[in-house]
């Protein structure tokens, strides 16, 4: 329980320091219905698209914001999103 406060808790964080399309801000307050893993985010570099990996170097398409979370089925998910500069 501690976890899901601390996650819902970076999720509004992350809301209020970064931009987010009307669409992105919308997933944010979705993705609270599941059992949320892990949110990384970062300014520098970004995540993969195909293999949600984190990279050091900034590519032409890198997301900063990486949310990994369990689905209704136990499976394990990623959302990726890349907030306005």
């Amino acid at each position: 329980m501690i976890s899901e406060n601390k996650h819902i808790s970076t999720l509004e964080h992350l809301k209020e320091r970064f931009t987010f399309t009307p669409e992105d801000c919308k997933r944010l307050d979705n993705i609270k219905k599941y059992t949320i893993d892990s949110i990384s985010f970062t300014t520098y570099g970004g995540f993969d698209m195909v293999t949600n990996e984190f990279h050091s170097e900034e590519r032409s398409v890198c997301f900063k914001v990486r949310i990994r979370y369990i689905n209704h089925e136990g499976k394990m998910q990623y959302i990726l999103i890349q907030p306005f500069k």
